[in-house]
């Protein structure tokens, strides 16, 4: 049986909130003051909002969604390699090579020797090739975390592309059942790497920063994107997705919990842990896109200042890592009249940090990111000839992908 080929293009706004809540994730992870709240019940919030890292699996789970979803609906057309590719650079490129542009050819041209710039210039190659996290895994350490200009974060940019560059040939060349058992064999093989990687003693990075180890989540979003095209998944889904992702979700508070919190380096973690994410994510995804407009939590997230921080992620994910140091310095964790205040005081500095990242970001999109991005339009899928995928890929530009 074929894949059902819907109208894809139609733009979901929830999904610019979900990207919104990805960002805002990470961000806390790294701008906001972490200190112990006496109150238990906001003691576990500041707790998941410590392991702010999570943020970049959803975006790994969005990202296969969309991904896939992208390339399914646009088998049949035209030069369908050509105009993904075309279409993933101009979003992806520009700001990224502007940045190692900037952080390590420009400053150190001019003499601006910030510190930790030669480390970041001895190890400049991984970044310009998109193999960061293979030499972070490999030396076991951030590496590229100099605090004027970090780009250790990075290394997840180079899952993605990885996973740019490969999947692309699969979904146009196969049909849907092949591509299920990749999905399958690949979440298997990512969760038992983990696992051999953490019983032969492999603690560290590893496990969080190489692609074969965290491709479950890329493949639980393409997953999802595949069950929702197959007329004969639809029923099974709305009644396995809510109680498969209900279990993930009882094992994820399971080991918050039993740890007190989500700690990246825990053993619960590196094997289980990531797939436990990805399974919830992916099912949340699929109940929020199953829900009526009228649904308040699906209004919340749909609402404008979410789904502005999701239009705006890819730059904000960027800069405010690379000027996570500064931020700290410019707004110490002690500042500002609500400093001494339990819950205000951290989000106060948190907002007044963001506040200063904001600006920086909406000047790199506006004047960098938007003219590579109004070229994608010269990349639109066509039809090919007595194609029945015409209203799919007629309205691609609606669709945005991970970053926008």
């Amino acid at each position: 049986m074929d894949l059902k080929k819907e109208p894809f293009g139609k733009h979901i706004p929830c999904l610019d909130g979900v990207r919104g809540i990805a960002i805002l994730l990470v961000m806390c992870r790294h701008l906001l003051p972490i200190e112990p709240i006496s109150f238990v019940p906001l003691e576990y919030v500041r707790k998941v909002l410590e392991a702010g890292w999570i943020g970049v699996d959803l975006f790994f789970v969005l990202s296969g969604f969309l991904i896939t979803g992208i390339l399914l609906d646009t088998k049949g057309s035209n030069q369908p390699f050509r105009n993904f590719y075309a279409r993933r650079s101009l979003r992806i490129f520009p700001l990224y090579y502007f940045v190692l542009l900037v952080g390590l050819v420009v400053f150190p041209l001019s003499g601006f020797n910030y510190e930790g710039l030669q480390l970041n210039l001895d190890n400049q190659l991984w970044l310009w090739s998109y193999t960061s996290n293979l030499v972070m895994a490999y030396q076991d350490s951030y590496l590229f975390t100099a605090d004027g200009f970090r780009l250790s974060h990075l290394w997840s940019l180079a899952v993605e592309e990885h996973f740019y560059l490969v999947w692309p040939l699969a979904v146009l060349s196969l049909s849907h059942r092949p591509l299920l058992r990749i999905c399958f064999g690949t979440i298997i093989v990512a969760l038992t790497l983990r696992c051999t990687l953490y019983l032969s003693g492999v603690t560290g990075l590893a496990n969080y920063v190489l692609t074969f180890c965290r491709m479950d989540s890329l493949m639980f979003g393409a997953l999802l994107a595949i069950g929702c095209r197959l007329p004969t998944a639809k029923r099974s889904l709305q009644f396995t997705i809510p109680a498969v992702g209900s279990l993930a979700g009882a094992g994820l508070a399971a080991i918050l919990f039993t740890t007190k919190g989500w700690w990246v380096s825990h053993w619960t973690m590196q094997t289980v842990g990531f797939t436990l994410l990805a399974v919830f994510f992916s099912s949340a995804l699929y109940v929020l896109l199953n829900t009526s407009e009228k649904n308040i939590v699906k209004r919340t997230i749909s609402a404008k200042p979410l789904r502005l921080l999701g239009k705006y992620s890819y730059g904000l994910y960027i800069y405010h890592s690379i000027f996570d140091a500064h931020l700290e310095g410019w707004i110490p964790d002690e500042s500002g009249p609500f400093a001494n205040l339990p819950v205000i005081g951290p989000v106060s500095v948190f907002v007044a940090r963001v506040a200063i990242i904001l600006p920086i970001t909406l000047l790199s999109y506006h004047l960098l990111e938007a003219p590579f991005l109004r070229l994608k339009d010269r990349f639109i899928p066509k039809p090919a000839a007595n194609s029945d995928h015409r209203e799919s890929v007629t309205a691609l530009t609606k669709v945005k992908g991970i970053g926008g």
